[in-house]
This record gives C-alpha cells, sequence and structure tokens, in this order.
C-alpha cells in the first residue's frame, strides 16, 4: 500500500530570524489580497516571498515570481537562514485551535509519501481540480525543486501505533517550532529521529490506503512534475522527485474537525426541490413560520444538530424564503463505501 519515508527539512533557523511568528504565513489559497501585502512587508524572510511571491509588470521567462523563489531558496541556505536538519526524520505537527470556545488538537506527522496514480487506490482523492491553480503550483515546483506547502490528508488505522509514537514525543519533548497564527491557532512541531520508531511508522502506513483532505492541486502538481522528470532520467521510483511531502492523521482518533459543507444548487424552473430529495431523504418543515429569519435558523440548526449521526442537511430555499430539514432514509446504501465516501460532504455531493 502506502510507502513513506523520513527526511531532511530544511527549517528556520532561529538565531537567525527571531521571531518565526514574523516568518509564518497561511496557505497560499486562503490569503486575501490585503493580508498578502501585510505578509509581504512583515519580515523578508517571510516564507509568502517564496510560496506567492509578488508579480510584477516587468516579469518575463527568465524573472518572475518563480526564479525569484529559487534565486530567495537558495540565498537563504547559504546565508544560513534556512537550514537542513542532520537527521532524516518524520516530523510531528500539532495544532491546537478552538471551535466553538472547545479547545481542539489536531496531531499527525510528516514524511515523504511515494507519488501514486489515484487508479492504483493508494492515495485517494475527494475533490476536482482547476487547471490554473496547477499550473501556479507546477510552475513554483518546477522553479524551486522543493515542497513549499504540505498536502493534508488522513488514514485509518485502529492500532494507532503512530499516535502512541506521537503522544510519547509530544510528552517528552519541547517543540522545535511554536507559533500561533491569525486565528490564534497555535502551530508545533518535533522531530522523531530514532530509527526504531521511523520504522514502526513505517510499517503501519504500509497496511493503510491514504486521502488527501486538502492540496490536491499541490498532489496532482507533483505527480505531473514527477512524470516530466522520470521521461528525462531513468525511472528510479528512489529518486526525489517521486516523494512528496505530505502531513498524515489517523482518523481513528477523532481528531479532526469537519465543518459543514456548503452548496448552491440551482433548479430548472417548474422542478420543485422536494421532488429531487425525496427517493433518498425524509424532508422535515420548520415549525417556526414568519419573517423572524433569527427564529427560523435557530430552529433549524437546534435540528441539524439533533441529527449530527444521521447525515442530515439544512436547506434555504430563496424563492419561497423557507427551510427545510432533510435526513438520509437510508444509511444502508453507505454500507462497504470507504472513509470518502461515507463522509457528509460525499453524500451530499452524491445524492442532493
Amino acid at each position: 500500500m502506502a510507502k513513506i519515508i523520513p527526511f531532511r527539512g530544511v527549517l528556520y533557523n532561529k538565531d537567525k530570524v527571531g521571531d518565526l511568528n514574523m516568518v509564518m504565513a497561511p496557505p497560499y489559497d486562503v490569503i486575501e489580497s490585503d493580508e498578502l501585502k501585510t505578509l509581504y512587508k512583515k519580515s523578508i524572510y517571510n516564507i509568502i516571498h517564496i510560496d506567492l511571491g509578488e508579480k510584477y509588470s516587468s516579469d518575463n521567462d527568465s524573472d518572475n515570481r518563480y526564479t525569484r523563489a529559487s534565486a530567495l531558496i537558495e540565498q537563504w541556505l547559504k546565508e544560513g537562514i534556512l537550514i537542513r536538519d542532520d537527521t532524516p526524520s518524520i516530523y510531528v505537527y500539532e495544532m491546537e485551535y478552538f471551535i466553538n470556545n472547545e479547545r481542539k488538537l489536531l496531531s499527525g506527522f510528516i514524511p515523504l509519501v511515494r507519488l501514486e496514480e489515484y487508479s492504483s487506490g493508494i492515495i485517494l482523492p475527494h475533490e476536482n481540480t482547476l487547471p490554473d491553480h496547477k499550473s501556479d503550483r507546477y510552475n513554483l515546483l518546477k522553479a524551486c525543486r522543493s515542497n513549499i506547502s504540505l498536502i493534508f490528508s488522513f488514514y485509518s488505522s485502529p492500532e494507532k501505533i503512530a499516535s502512541q509514537i506521537i503522544d510519547d514525543v509530544r510528552g517528552k519533548l519541547p517543540p522545535i517550532i511554536e507559533v500561533s497564527d491569525r486565528d490564534n491557532t497555535i502551530h508545533r512541531l518535533w522531530g522523531i529521529h530514532e530509527q526504531k520508531d521511523i520504522n514502526e511508522i513505517i510499517r503501519e502506513i504500509e497496511k493503510r490506503r491514504i486521502y488527501i483532505a486538502d492540496g490536491h492541486h499541490r498532489y496532482e502538481t507533483a505527480l505531473e512534475f514527477s512524470k516530466k522528470m522520470r521521461n528525462i532520467y531513468d525511472d528510479n521510483k528512489d529518486a526525489p522527485y517521486n516523494w512528496v511531502a505530505m502531513f498524515l492523521t489517523n482518523i481513528d482518533n477523532g481528531d479532526p474537525t469537519i465543518l459543514p459543507p456548503h452548496r448552491l444548487l440551482r433548479l430548472e424552473n417548474g422542478i420543485e426541490i422536494e421532488k429531487v430529495l425525496e427517493e433518498n431523504f425524509d424532508i422535515r418543515r420548520l415549525s417556526s413560520t414568519g419573517e423572524n429569519e433569527y427564529l427560523k435558523m435557530k430552529e433549524l440548526f437546534e435540528k441539524m444538530n439533533s441529527h449530527r449521526d444521521d447525515y442530515a442537511f439544512g436547506i434555504f430555499i430563496r424563492g419561497r424564503n423557507e427551510y427545510l430539514l432533510i435526513v438520509l432514509k437510508n444509511q444502508d446504501i453507505l454500507r462497504g463505501r470507504d472513509l470518502v465516501e461515507r463522509l457528509d460532504v460525499s453524500v451530499l455531493q452524491e445524492l442532493v
């Protein structure tokens, strides 16, 4: 099944850059334009200068955001701003965050994962991708030969071998990185250096499938780059271009928070939403009436919460100013499906 290996990560040198909060940035695809300008000014060493560098009207094939990113990596390595870890490691990554004032922890580990075609069934997607996004990430990867952003994925392992190793590392050692982001989420990083621990994690993942939660564009870009490199060089499966950095978390830990997905459904004239849904869903109208939108939404959210284990969705019908609760009639239709196919978002996509 999945193949992973340790690697020598490239980390910021705290002695050179000082406060690590000044050089961190959110994932490139969630940054608004105003925040992007702020990040550019925050520090000349902020990772945003590499991950999503500035564009200029004078840009050309030899001088553009991608070539400048590559030059910055080389310069920062030469100056000791970035340093390569001494030992091949698997890295522990933890996020501490709050949802509705409740403290949450998401933990997992970062190895290199061998790139696989989706058709192999070893690494599986759950969404489609857009060509423009892939072109941008491909140009960055081609120029820098580096994984700047992680792919976020999960796997299922009731044995929780890697999870126990992660807990031991977090309990015994101080993090090598600890920073806070704009949402007051705390990010921490440790290194797993013991070969025995690394081997146990590798053996556990060899028995599993990997499901991409976020980063489909980056994964498909890495796969495309790998294919082109294999056409140029011998097809050596251990060559660096056949691997990609990935954050993996065990879904059986119960850690990930999956917030509600949203979809806009446009029906042709004359088609009623109830006719579309009645085959697979029980349709329940709310008791709240009148124009008080707050009471309607409050009732809807309460009813959805009471059915949180039942594949329940709230619907607002714009033309009728009406709210509906729909609940899947028969969960047996999901029996035998894999983890991704049993997610609420997959049921929403397929059956609604």
